[in-house]
């Protein structure tokens, strides 16, 4: 049994994943991991890389003798770690940019069939830009996903 909570988070990643050219996605991502935060991550990873990590979840909020299901909230913290010396010609805002859009484009699609009705909602939150390091070329956008769904507690 795989449990709402965790169909929401591989969905996320999957539609990270869908962040190519070929899509209509300014860049292409190399690879998106679940659960791990990029300075986790082996060595050598290839870049540009999302990460997905569900970071925070709400008490359910559901009406006085309901037991079936809860209604919850969950947020994301999403990592785009991209090295601006793999985009020549790009200015570096810019670059940051493409990704912000990328993410927003991403998380904004229509869930699968599976979810309708239990996915409630998906919003892009803060995002916030971190330049690498004067001689350094790895820069990381985080971006805050927020959700809510309806969990269901039946065996």
């Amino acid at each position: 049994m795989q449990l709402i909570a965790t169909r929401i988070t591989d969905w996320l990643a999957a539609q990270l994943s869908q962040i190519t050219s070929l899509n209509g996605y300014p860049l292409a991502l190399a690879d998106v991991h679940v659960g791990r935060f990029y300075e986790d991550l082996p060595q050598g990873a290839p870049l540009p890389l999302a990460t997905v990590v569900a970071a925070s979840t709400s008490d359910a909020v559901t009406p006085d003798g309901v037991v079936l299901s809860g209604r919850r909230g969950r947020g994301y913290q999403v990592e785009v770690v991209v090295n601006f010396d793999q985009h020549p010609g790009v200015e570096r805002h810019a670059l940051l940019d493409q990704i912000e859009w990328g993410i927003g484009r991403a998380v904004r699609q229509p869930p699968p069939a599976e979810l309708r009705g239990l996915l409630q909602s998906v919003s892009l939150g803060d995002v916030q830009f971190n330049y690498p390091a004067p001689g350094h070329s790895i820069a990381i956008v985080q971006a805050q996903v927020a959700t809510v769904f309806i969990e269901q507690y039946q065996p």
